[in-house]
């Protein structure tokens, strides 16, 4: 049967705005009128259908009155109420509330957006299910159930559209103003008036409660939708679904063994189609999940018989959900996963928040209880969980709060004063070239071997630079880079917040081959030049000799130019670099320190410059300018001086700005040349014609938003690492901020789904600590010189501002090109990854590459996020990584993952319940059945042996 609704009821349900009052009040009177007259037709409906008609009218009055309310109807409040308290629509026979309760639990919990609506609502649902109606009579109870039904349905499911809905019915009824508290004693007077409008006898007591089969059973058919409705909307339904299951399932309760069966099976079958939504780091829950896992427990509880048959099926699915380990794919490639995007597929395990974890811990409680066979099973798989392992020696032992940083980045350990190193590293390893270069060596006895016999093969020198040092040196260099590239490694793969130094710090050697003491602090540009030589010598062995000169060495000439009687010869003698030195004191940004380091100085008197050629003493100047740029160029800001006055090393805080990006152009031989030339021609105009004054920006700066020409392209380079040093000369702290390098920005790699690139952050290593950093705090926090703080002074008695000092500032900068040089200008860049794919061509005939793991790195990297946005690199870049290395570090992760499932409160809590049901006396022999083969987890994750991981193909296994 239709319901006709015409468009000028609908239309006139949303008073026009007026500034005639009248209008308004005579508005609304019609509407008011037009409701009135449509529930007194929808009522007769009602009265006048059968029993299988019945069900659509109410159902198809009940959505056109919402409708209608969801217009701002202020009729439509008292017209609900009125509707639903009408005969034989919501009668003690439960005809009718099957369609109130769709209605509440469609429109008030799954589609409203409103999260303080949809806990009113599911309020009274709960009230609704739980309404005991009382009665002489059918026709008592009928009346009783009818009023009620008008006071939620006028409270509740009209509270879910306008928000003064519970008085906009109180005041369409009364025809009077009525504030809130006087609307809640007309619902209860409406209730009273439903009752008096029956004309019977009160006083004989019939309890009942018609309304609860119905709102359980609208519940569960919504179950589905509640499943993929968003999670945040998950939380009122599940709530009300658990209240009236308890109700429902409680005894004398309407539901049987079926019925709960039924609702069991339901709950098990959406419960195993979910896919996993807790991310790793972030306090979302998984809504759903919790709610079915609630629900499930309190059938359970109820229906001690739902244990015997699925149970075991639920229970290895609990535990697989608390106890999986990730793998390394799913490490890798956690994601979108396409289509709409809305769901996130994340690595195991399954529940991740300590709300989903509790949930879950009941649930397996409650499967145990009072059922010896679920017992047994239960053990077994936590026995095989405590099984094989390290002990623990460590007190305040708390594995979460060892959690990898939210950024996806590694810090490292600091071994006492072991800052320096921490911090330098850190930049190395957030350069890529160099990243993925360290992963590909391979630097064991065989694989040395044969890089020696290619060198020699290829008619080359395997002893270079390195023929000077001692055995002992050079094997003390190589041990030195082996442990170097095991830190790599670890900060690449490793799943806890940081990584430890010890070995490394232990290998590195000073210049008297001393080792390094940990609780002294070392400067940081002289451990760097140590660090570099030491590397060197090291790699002279391998197939990549020039893998650090071909992305961080340079040169630079030495000039001597004559500038007098005619003599125009020039001497010049070139030196590699690895870092600029440059002058802080007295210069207002590292732009004039680099002018300083190009200005030279002029050679006269009786310093004049003896030129060969010439054969007599000539002016000239002398100057250093740079010859060859490197990809990655260093900076050193010369921030520590010795103060012959005070006799000792003294730090200069003065301010010097770090730029953003600078041409290096006008510091080059090239540049410098074309600066002459235009001087002369300048200085030949000026004799010829009067200056001109133009305004010229200054040298080295590139002004943000224009590009060079393209001749100059490649001189221009970006700001990516900053390493600051807080502190005096005698002590202090170095930490480094740094820019993300990915393969979006630098378009080596495929673009996200959409076109979209993820923009790269800047990030605050701090030792252990890596965090996401603000780029607009550069100035504040790396320029060093003065800044106004407030203090308190004694002699006025108030706070004061006064400017201090600041003892944080630069102390390195790390660029990197923004263009890929000329051709002249590429031969060490492309020689440095030539040597990178060789390493990459050797590691793949020692069998160490995993095909598989290559062919998905693109799918992977459309998929990232920003909470595994690093995973993914690290599995693109572990195909080079050597295959001892990576099995040491993951069992390190296995190891750490097992830890943070079993070190935690709510575990130990659930270890002791379990331990207790065990015990019971009332279980007797429980504990010795035996009913069929053990967790087939075998020695269980301690045991690494048993655990997956490797395969024999080189490949990486489920764990």
């Amino acid at each position: 049967m239709e319901i006709d609704a015409s468009s000028s009821l609908l239309g006139s349900g949303a008073a026009t705005p007026s500034n005639d009052e009248e209008e308004e009040e005579e508005a609304d009177s019609d509407s008011e009128a037009e409701v009135d007259v449509l529930v007194d037709v929808l009522g007769a409906k009602v009265a006048e259908s059968g029993a299988e008609a019945r069900s659509e009218i109410v159902s198809c009055a009940l959505r056109l009155l919402v409708a209608i309310a969801a217009e701002g109807s202020v009729g439509a409040a008292g017209g609900l109420g009125e509707f639903v308290a009408r005969p034989r629509v919501c009668d003690a026979s439960g005809c009718g509330a099957w369609e109130v309760a769709k209605v509440l639990v469609e429109g008030g919990l799954l589609r409203c957006t409103e999260a303080a609506l949809r806990w009113r609502v599911a309020s009274a649902l709960c009230t609704l299910a739980s309404t005991v109606c009382t009665g002489g009579t059918e026709a008592t109870a009928a009346a009783a159930t009818a009023g009620t039904a008008a006071v939620l349905v006028g409270e509740a499911v009209f509270a879910a559209y306008p928000p003064d809905a519970a008085v906009a019915a109180a005041t369409a009824a009364t025809g009077a103003d009525v504030t809130g508290t006087e609307a809640t004693a007309y619902s209860t007077a409406a209730a009273a008036a439903a009752a008096a409008e029956a004309d019977v006898d009160a006083s004989v007591s019939v309890p009942s409660t018609p309304f609860l089969l119905p709102v359980a059973r609208a519940l569960a058919g919504f179950l589905p939708m509640a499943c993929v409705t968003p999670r945040a909307r998950a939380v009122q339904f599940f709530g009300a679904f658990d209240t009236v299951v308890s109700l429902a399932v409680a005894p004398g309760g309407p539901f049987g063994e079926e019925d709960a069966a039924d609702l069991f099976g339901a709950l098990r079958t959406q419960l195993f189609a979910l896919p996993v939504v807790e991310a790793r780091h972030s306090s979302g829950e998984d809504r759903v999940l919790i709610g079915l896992l609630r629900v499930m427990t309190t059938l359970l509880r109820a229906q001690p018989q739902l244990k015997h048959a699925g149970s075991r099926e639920m229970l290895r699915y609990l535990f697989d959900g608390l106890f999986d380990v990730p793998s390394a794919e799913q490490l890798g490639g956690s994601g979108s996963s396409g289509g709409s995007g809305r769901r996130l597929i994340h690595p195991a395990p399954r529940c991740k928040t300590p709300a989903s974890r509790d949930a879950a811990l009941n649930a397996l409680l409650e499967i145990a209880r009072d059922m010896p066979r679920n017992q047994v099973l239960l053990a077994s798989l936590l026995a095989a969980q405590h099984g094989g392992g390290e002990s623990r020696n460590l007190w305040h032992y708390a594995p979460a709060l060892l959690d990898k940083s939210p950024s996806g980045y590694v810090g490292l350990k600091n071994l006492g004063a072991t800052c320096y190193m921490n911090s330098l590293l850190q930049q190395f390893r957030m350069v890529p070239e160099f990243e993925s270069a360290m992963l590909a060596l391979r630097l064991d006895d065989e694989a040395l071997s044969r890089q020696a016999a290619a060198k020699v093969g290829d008619g080359l020198s395997v002893e270079g630079a390195g023929a000077t040092a001692t055995p002992t040196q050079e094997e003390e260099a190589m041990t030195l880079l082996r442990q170097l590239q095991a830190t790599v490694c670890s900060l690449v793969a490793l799943e806890k917040r940081y990584t430890d130094t010890s070995e490394f710090a232990g290998a590195y050697r000073d210049y008297d081959g001393l080792p390094v003491n940990t609780s002294v602090q070392m400067d940081a540009e002289e451990f760097f030049s140590l660090l570099f030589d030491k590397l060197e010598l090291a790699l002279k062995r391998t197939r990549t000799p020039r893998l650090l000169k071909g992305m961080f060495g340079g040169e630079t000439v030495n000039q001597i130019l004559g500038r007098s009687d005619g003599c125009t010869h020039a001497s010049e003698r070139d030196e590699s670099f690895f870092a600029l030195h440059l002058d802080v004191k007295g210069k207002r940004s590292a732009l004039e320190g680099l002018d300083a380091f190009v200005e030279g100085e002029t050679l006269e008197g009786d310093n004049r410059y003896w030129c060969g050629e010439c054969g007599k003493h000539v002016d000239a100047l002398k100057r250093c300018c740079v010859k060859k740029l490197p990809p990655t160029l260093i900076l050193h800001l010369k921030r520590f001086e010795f103060d012959y006055d005070q006799m000792r090393k003294v730090k200069v805080n003065d301010l010097c700005e770090v730029p953003p990006s600078i041409d290096m152009w006008p510091y080059t031989r090239e540049g410098q040349a074309a600066a002459d030339a235009a001087s002369a021609a300048r200085d030949d105009d000026e004799s010829q014609a009067p200056a001109t004054h133009t305004d010229q920006p200054a040298k080295g700066f590139e002004p943000e938003g224009e590009s060079k020409a393209p001749e100059h392209a490649e001189y221009i380079y970006d700001l990516t690492g900053v390493l600051v040093h807080s502190g005096t000369s005698d002590s202090g702290h170095y930490y480094s901020f740094i820019k993300e390098r990915n393969s979006f920005a630098r378009g080596r790699g495929p673009a996200p789904a959409g076109g979209r690139r993820r923009k790269a952050r800047w990030l605050h290593f701090n030792d252990t600590q890596v965090n996401e950093w603000d780029e607009q705090e550069l100035a504040r926090c790396t320029h060093g010189g003065h800044e106004q703080v407030q203090s308190w002074d004694m002699s006025k008695g108030m706070h004061v501002q006064r400017w201090l000092q600041k003892t944080h500032s630069a102390y390195m900068l790390f660029y990197q090109r923004r263009h890929p040089p000329s051709d002249a200008d590429a031969e060490a860049t492309a020689e440095a990854e030539a040597d990178a794919a060789d390493a990459e061509a050797e590691a793949e005939a020692a069998g160490d590459a995993d095909p598989e793991l290559c062919s998905t790195v693109e799918e992977l990297q459309l998929s990232l996020h920003k909470g595994t946005a690093v995973a993914a690199a690290a599995l693109a870049l572990r195909r080079g990584m050597p295959r001892d290395i990576f099995d040491a570090i993951w069992r390190e992760n296995l190891q750490y993952f097992h830890d943070r499932h079993v070190f935690d409160e709510s575990y130990f809590l659930f270890a002791l319940q379990l331990a207790e049901i065990l015990i019971a006396p009332s279980l007797g022999g429980a504990a010795a059945i035996d009913d069929g083969p053990r967790s087939p987890l075998g020695a269980g994750p301690m045991d690494m042996s048993q655990v997956g991981g490797i395969t024999e193909e080189g490949g990486i296994e489920d764990l």
